[in-house]
């Protein structure tokens, strides 16, 4: 899971409040509140549980509250939200000892309503750059859904600004899915690019969460939540001419690997996550083989814009489950060409879709199988309907995903994610 994202932050300078001074050495840590600190063990903190020893760490805490950032020192640690365990002991497949969930580690103690955590590292140092707390007003009234033809005005330092949408085009004049830029035009500098676009990925929405001057710089810093097509979300921090992105999943669905021919596993499991998924009994299938998938999706690649691709149902009970396979095209990125993504590295731009209960959902993005096929099953969980999809993207990697009916959100949620890969 990508909990952490971290961009070089370059040449940037940051003065005032923030006190750093970003070199080329140097890049902006998010953290997911409740997720296990990065290389820090239980036995660490707690020898070092100290307010000192929290301190030295250098993590804020970053929460929006009425226009105003807030980016408060962390001094507190608390177990994680996470648990894990593995069956890594060099034993024959068969032979290894199934240890129990434990806490891994520690998490940071953040606020109440803390979008993230931040801390600020240098590659030659151990320490991260302390930095000043402060809270800052924005420059627009947020949040603010961003869309084709957006901008807004502001002032800052003595100068007029003005913020823009900028997307690219499908052949077919349709907005191309990853291609919004953040653009800044002023009057003395002209039009440059505050946030690239994310190719290779899909939002149903982006929104502005706030736009000021963190580092008192006078130059434009801002905050965006952009929400997946498939409901996850991640979140943008800009800090003058430099990002970070942080992935966020709010299903916490438990994450499982194995791989190798001594059957090393790991898994990783949400404290919300109680659901006993193996038990789930499947009744209807069906599957796309990869050279069926490939056919249908020629005249997509041809003209590059979206297509149907299949259109399928299964019965579960007396309901219908309807799945469709469509090609969604995406913005991407030539060499030297910056993004903003921060996609799965297996995602691809076709979108399974499930219609339950007269609802459509898109449950996934997939790549085409790669010597294999793309099996979809459907069954039961007391009384809930399951979906479980099986896929290899590669050769080498193969992932099962389990989606479990919500009554109360109306929807699929993500459960478990199983990834296997080869020796």
């Amino acid at each position: 899971m990508k909990m952490i994202a971290a961009i070089s932050l370059g040449l940037l300078m940051l003065a005032g409040p923030v006190r750093a001074e970003l070199q080329g050495d140097e890049r902006l840590e998010l953290l997911e509140p409740g997720e296990v600190l990065p290389q820090v063990s239980t036995e660490a903190a707690k020898l070092g549980a100290s307010a000192d020893w929290l301190l030295q760490q250098r993590w804020y805490s970053v929460r929006i509250i009425d226009d105003r950032l807030f980016v408060e020192a962390v001094r507190d640690i608390r177990s994680p939200d996470w648990q894990e365990k593995d069956t890594n002991d060099g034993q024959s497949p068969g032979q290894q000892k199934i240890e129990p969930y434990k806490a891994a580690g520690v998490a940071l103690a953040l606020p109440e309503g803390s979008l993230f955590a931040m801390r600020i590292k240098r590659d030659d140092s151990p320490r991260p750059i302390r930095i000043k707390a402060d809270g800052y007003a924005s420059l627009l009234t947020t949040p603010v859904t961003l869309g084709e033809g957006w901008h807004q005005r502001f002032a800052l330092g003595g100068m007029s600004w003005i913020l823009q949408t900028r997307y690219g085009r499908r052949p077919d004049t349709g907005l191309l899915a990853g291609s919004m830029a953040l653009e800044l035009n002023v009057a003395q500098e002209g039009v440059r690019t505050m946030l690239p676009p994310a190719s290779g990925m899909a939002f149903s929405r982006q929104e502005l969460l706030w736009l000021g001057d963190v580092d008192q710089d006078n130059q434009p810093d801002a905050i965006l939540r952009r929400i997946w097509i498939t409901g996850e979300q991640d979140y943008v921090f800009i800090i003058g001419k430099s990002f970070s992105t942080l992935y966020v999943d709010t299903d916490y669905p438990t994450r499982d690997f194995s791989s190798g021919a001594m059957g090393e596993s790991s898994s990783k499991r949400h404290l919300s996550q109680k659901v006993a998924i193996e038990n789930a009994k499947f009744t209807g299938a069906f599957n796309v083989s990869e050279a069926v998938w490939k056919k249908l999706s020629e005249p997509a690649f041809e003209k590059n814009l979206p297509l149907p691709l299949a259109d399928l149902q299964i019965k579960l009970k007396e309901e219908l489950l309807r799945f469709n396979l469509d090609y969604l095209p995406r913005s991407e990125a030539n060499d030297g060409e910056s993004s903003s993504s921060s996609n799965d590295f297996w995602m691809g731009p076709n979108l399974l879709r499930v219609t339950y209960r007269g609802k459509p959902q898109v449950l996934m993005q997939a790549q085409p199988p790669d010597s294999s096929i793309f099996r979809v099953e459907v069954g039961e969980l007391n009384g809930r309907a399951v979906i479980r999809v099986s896929h290899s993207p590669h050769y080498n990697n193969s992932f099962t995903y389990y989606w479990l009916y919500s009554e109360e959100e109306g929807r699929f949620k993500r459960v478990l994610i199983d990834q296997g890969q080869g020796c």
